[in-house]
């Protein structure tokens, strides 16, 4: 009985050490905090390798039953979200054109935020509401950083929103 007890102990004691070992190395992951707010949390994403930092006013919400969907983060109040997940097919600019906004003719646009460079898609035509969609290869898979809404009057994200892309964007780190 005795061993019995002690072996329990001993898987719960591993089992503790590995999910603190685990908080802890987020701490220390990578991600670039010097230009970041303070209390802003950290999101890493060991399977694929990155990680980022967003705002403290953005809670992750629960995914669907699917482990493939998107993670999402929602602004507290606000329809605002945020979007990540990673494709398992090979990056490839061209292929994001059939999927494009309405207008949007050729690959999305380079853009270099921080250390790395993104591929982005804006607003499209036609009068529809759309996000901003950011593209990155990640080791020759397609990660997706989408910021949607909230809309006010236009078919783009809001000001705020825009404004905090570049900074979430810059925080963004692979390992």
């Amino acid at each position: 009985m005795k061993t019995t007890l002690a072996r329990i102990a001993m898987s719960f004691l591993a089992a503790y050490c590995s999910v603190l070992a685990q908080d802890l190395a987020s701490q220390g992951v990578g991600c670039d905090s010097r230009h970041v707010p303070r209390g802003w949390p950290i999101y890493v994403d060991r399977m694929h390798g990155f990680c980022f930092q967003y705002p403290s006013t953005y809670k992750r919400v629960p995914n669907a039953v699917k482990r493939s969907d998107p993670v999402t983060f929602q602004r507290l109040y606000s329809d605002a979200k945020l979007f990540v997940w990673v494709d398992e097919k090979p990056f490839d600019l061209e292929s994001f054109v059939k999927s494009a906004p309405t207008g949007y003719v050729s690959p999305p646009e380079p853009i270099q935020i921080g250390q790395h460079t993104f591929d982005y898609y804006g607003p499209g035509g036609g009068g529809v509401s759309y996000p901003d969609q950011y593209f990155f290869n990640l080791r020759g898979k397609t990660l997706y950083i989408t910021f949607d809404g909230p809309y006010i009057n236009d078919k783009t994200p809001s000001r705020e929103t825009k404004m905090l892309e570049p900074q979430v964007l810059a925080t963004f780190s692979t390992f």
